[in-house]
């Protein structure tokens, strides 16, 4: 008897940690959703930031800028310095 509520509570314990884990498993899916959303999208915020970082560092250190933006990889710096570039935005200073 005390056997069968044993086997009963731990099977009810195992069904509930799945379903939190899948509960868990989704949510993660829709952080990473957002986060590629926000990457790819430069807020004029993050653009004044790509612009500070320039002149703090005075090159076209794509790795660093990245590191300290935090929310952009290193590609995605140096698209984004390519495209204000073809912009014509005033990146002779900086480059």
């Amino acid at each position: 008897m005390k056997q069968q509520r044993l086997t009963e509570q731990m099977l009810s314990n195992f069904s509930t940690l799945q379903e939190i884990h899948q509960i868990s498993h989704e949510i993660n899916r829709i952080k990473t959703k957002c986060t590629r959303i926000h990457r790819d999208r430069w807020s004029q915020e993050e653009d004044v930031i790509l612009f500070d970082l320039l002149q703090i560092i005075g090159n076209r250190d794509c790795n660093a800028i990245s590191a300290l933006i935090g929310s952009k990889t290193s590609s995605q710096v140096y698209q984004r310095l390519r495209y204000l570039k073809q912009k014509r935005f005033n990146l002779s200073l900086f480059l």
